[in-house]
């Protein structure tokens, strides 16, 4: 029975004497929400019992199918001081129901129960929190919408939940009379080692490659072999979100003359190095059993993922001649990046492409991917489950 038309509810973070932000904070593992729940009715209304939660959840839409999975879900308990006596909310009186929550850093074990490939990281991954995703109502900074580049079928929602129940007088089972929900913008930590473990075994990625370089007259002079060395985790700013995000990758070169000679060599010239980041989002009404890959229809139109391709950027070409070294700096665009994550519905992945164009030769296009993770607030422990890897 739905009686939430003779209520007032106001979910709010903080002290009760807070007004609500004109943009919504982030919270990290480890982190505290705290908020009150103030309640008026318009009628006096009989209640059985009251229940605070911190409800994580994901839904994705494949075609014609709809999956919906609650991955977490926690109550606070409520002290009997806190509950009017009698069960009664009485007309046009206020009450407030204070609530204290944790942004968990593992999940339970029984949030991921389907069957798993040969691969153990897959449910270590599933295990860890994924973060609010494709919600554009909680992705605003300084009042303003910050996309976060999720397709529209894929969902992923953290919740403060306010509900209250009155006993049904046939089943004597506890019904909902009032559910009120307030969306949390949550960012977990992230497994860094876990995540590109997972995402080098994907056969699109190329880290290596060589090219025949030619002179005058379409002569062969040597070959070029192009390394590119796995990047580390581009780490999202804790609490900052004015830092610029940037990391460094190293292109390894090595170039085979084909006639050794000093009066014949002739090194190449770097004529371009260009690069962007792409964010792929696979999703799955059932469940990821292993990686995610990426799969099409007969007319090659994307099935199970959505990419996002950001502009590209271009690099100064090496002063000289030839290097054996090169340090190449990438800067992630100012962008509403989420942590690279895997759950059971929907993973969201990125990856770096560089193109290498070489004076005589065809170009070169490496790719790999690349973790974007969220710091863990250095003052917070880790949980038991997550300490002893609990679900591994």
């Amino acid at each position: 029975m739905d009686l939430s038309y003779l209520f007032s509810v106001d979910i709010s973070l903080g002290d009760a004497s807070n007004t609500t932000a004109a943009y919504r904070v982030s919270h990290y593992t480890g982190d505290t929400v705290t908020g009150v729940v103030s309640l008026r009715s318009t009628c006096d209304v009989r209640f059985d019992v009251v229940e605070l939660l911190l409800i994580g959840e994901e839904r994705t839409t494949l075609l014609n199918e709809t999956a919906h999975r609650r991955f977490y879900q926690s109550h606070f308990p409520l002290h009997e001081t806190t509950l009017p006596s009698p069960r009664t909310i009485i007309k046009n009186r206020t009450y407030r129901f204070p609530f204290s929550f944790q942004v968990p850093d593992h999940l339970p074990p029984n949030s991921c129960s389907h069957n798993i490939a040969s691969n153990p990281l897959i449910h270590q991954a599933h295990l860890q929190p994924p973060p609010s995703f494709g919600d554009a109502t909680i992705s605003g900074f300084g009042g303003q919408l910050r996309d976060d580049f999720a397709p529209p079928s894929c969902r992923i929602l953290w919740l403060v939940q306010f509900r209250l129940l009155r006993k049904n007088i046939v089943s004597a089972e506890p019904e909902p009379i009032l559910v009120k929900s307030l969306k949390l913008r949550v960012k977990p930590a992230t497994d860094e080692t876990l995540h590109l473990n997972l995402n080098r075994g994907s056969s699109e990625y190329c880290l290596q490659q060589t090219s025949m370089v030619a002179g005058k007259g379409s002569r062969e002079l040597g070959t070029l072999t192009v390394t590119l060395e796995p990047p580390k985790s581009f780490y999202l700013p804790l609490r900052d979100p004015h830092s610029f995000i940037g990391n460094a990758v190293r292109l390894f070169l090595r170039y085979t003359p084909t006639e050794p000679t000093e009066e014949l060599l002739q090194l190449p010239r770097m004529r371009s190095l260009k690069g962007n980041i792409t964010a792929t989002t696979f999703y799955t009404t059932s469940s990821h059993h292993d990686i995610p890959a990426k799969k099409k229809d007969i007319f090659g139109k994307a099935k199970n993922y959505a990419e996002m391709k950001f502009p590209p950027w271009a690099a100064d070409p090496v002063a000289g001649d030839y290097a054996a070294t090169l340090l190449v700096p990438v800067n992630l665009p100012r962008q509403n990046f989420v942590p690279t994550f895997h759950s059971c519905l929907i993973s969201r992945v990125y990856a770096l492409s560089l193109q290498l164009g070489v004076h005589g030769a065809s170009g070169i296009s490496l790719r790999v991917p690349v973790q974007v993770s969220t710091h863990r607030d250095s003052l917070v422990l880790p949980s038991y489950h997550a300490s002893v890897g609990i679900g591994a």
